[in-house]
């Protein structure tokens, strides 16, 4: 069984602009990468 630890964040509002800015950048990196792994599996 696994065990998983919640815990609530409540951010304030420059904590949240700065939250943002590194899920975005994860995500984009992500999409990148995923991307480019694509590309080298269809070619």
């Amino acid at each position: 069984m696994k065990r998983a630890n919640v815990f609530v964040l409540a951010p304030t509002g420059k904590q949240k602009e700065i939250l943002f800015e590194v899920a975005l950048g994860c995500a984009k990196l992500w999409n990148e990468i995923n991307y480019q792994r694509k590309q080298a599996y269809n070619n």
